[in-house]
């Protein structure tokens, strides 16, 4: 196995984490933005 190849996996491998880290942070960020802007609008109406 050359140096070239070892490199090549650990990067492809660090874009795919950082590529389903950010998925995973609009994912949840999302639901999160949903979910306090219902508690907001509960509490408006209140």
């Amino acid at each position: 196995m050359k140096v070239g190849e070892i490199y090549g996996k650990n990067r492809n491998k660090k874009l795919l984490v950082m590529y389903i880290d950010f998925f995973l942070m609009t994912l949840f960020g999302g639901i999160y933005n949903i979910y306090t802007s219902k508690n907001y609008y509960i509490y408006l109406y209140k």
